[in-house]
């Protein structure tokens, strides 16, 4: 059995996309290896774990310290895996501990330009200069080009990945996992026409187009996530159509107050509250630019739309107000799909990378 350390800048757990999926990797290492350390945002019970946000430590918020407060905490292993950026400094501190120390890094990588450009698009200056600054970027992403291996949750990522001159000097491999889901006992429909988003709502997230969907449709509009609370719309026929309902510790909440859902991301990387979705038996409606486009079969399970297109997101949701029958045949597949990607099925799948490397 193998020696492995955990990093990610993200907590390790529920509460965030990014912590479940954190979680499972937890998990799928302690099943294979011997895991010495967590070093995440905040704490968990699954192994000695060390808190790495800066903040805690009453420094400044910012995504250089993690790596500086992480290479400072590691211990020699076989095998770290990192989810988050920049790592590179904590790279270089585990090769010097262990030359043949292999790296993992779970890259859920969106289309930066196409992300940038959405942000102009609506009049704002992108917010983080590390991202397009090209000698911070090379820092910053300095330990996934030194990386062994890049993981992906998608087709898209793995594209973009490849093709894009931000990534370019990665000699190792890239494999598509995508993320998981917990399946729920039981699929409960209402008997209302609703649809729902959940998650962040930064401009690249295209809830604006979302927005502009449903305005002349007779419909609810479901939105949860910790922003959701505060958004403001200034037309008063769209915001009477919205039901804020922030923060939800049981996703249930969400999935059962709504019939389909919808990701109208412009760029997405994944989107794990699509796969979500499926698994409580929603037809979903997403776009190219989302990752998690790889689940959905056109007219199947769900339908794909082209990005920045509010007309043929209302088409769609008008399809299902129209034919509600199509809800529950469409939400019965998306369910099946659903089954294939539980989280039991996608651990086994990153252990066989880690065997894969000869540990």
């Amino acid at each position: 059995m193998f020696d492995s350390l955990f990093v990610t800048t993200s907590g390790v757990g529920a509460g965030s996309g990014g912590g479940i999926v954190s979680y499972n990797i937890v998990k799928a290492l302690k099943e294979c290896s011997d895991l010495k350390l967590i070093l995440c945002n905040g704490t968990s019970d699954l192994a000695r774990s060390i808190n790495i946000n800066p903040s805690s430590w009453g420094l400044v918020d910012n995504p250089f310290l993690y790596d500086y407060l992480a290479s400072q905490l590691v211990v020699k292993v076989d095998l770290a895996h990192f989810r988050g950026d920049p790592f590179g400094v904590t790279v270089d501190k585990l090769r010097k501990l262990n030359k043949d120390v292999k790296i993992v890094v779970d890259v859920p990588a969106h289309n930066l330009e196409v992300s940038v450009e959405e942000f102009y698009r609506l009049g704002l200056e992108y917010p983080f200069k590390h991202m397009i600054d090209r000698k911070l970027w090379k820092i910053y992403i300095k330990h996934v080009i030194d990386a062994d291996v890049i993981i992906t949750p998608s087709t898209l990522s793995k594209e973009y990945i490849t093709n894009s001159d931000k990534f370019v000097g990665f000699k190792g491999e890239i494999k598509v996992i995508p993320h998981g889901c917990d399946l729920p006992e039981r699929v409960v429909y209402i008997n209302e026409d609703a649809v729902g988003y959940m998650g962040a709502l930064g401009p690249d997230k295209g809830f604006i187009y979302l927005l502009h969907a449903i305005k002349n449709l007779d419909v609810k509009l479901f939105i949860a996530g910790s922003q959701s609370s505060y958004i403001r719309v200034n037309d008063p026929d769209v915001d009477k159509k919205i039901f804020r309902l922030g923060y939800v510790k049981d996703v249930s909440e969400f999935y059962n107050n709504i019939n389909v859902y919808v990701q109208p991301s412009v760029t997405e990387g994944f989107g794990i509250e699509v796969l979500e979705a499926m698994s409580y038996g929603r037809p979903v409606i997403v776009t190219q630019g989302t990752g998690a486009k790889d689940l959905v079969e056109d007219g199947k399970n769900g339908f794909i739309v082209p990005i920045r297109d509010s007309k043929a997101i209302a088409e769609k949701i008008q399809y299902f107000i129209d034919n509600p029958s199509e809800i529950i045949r469409m939400g019965h597949n998306a369910r099946l799909t659903a089954e294939k990607y539980t989280w039991d099925v996608i651990r086994e799948k990153y252990i066989d990378v880690y065997r894969e490397l000869g540990l």
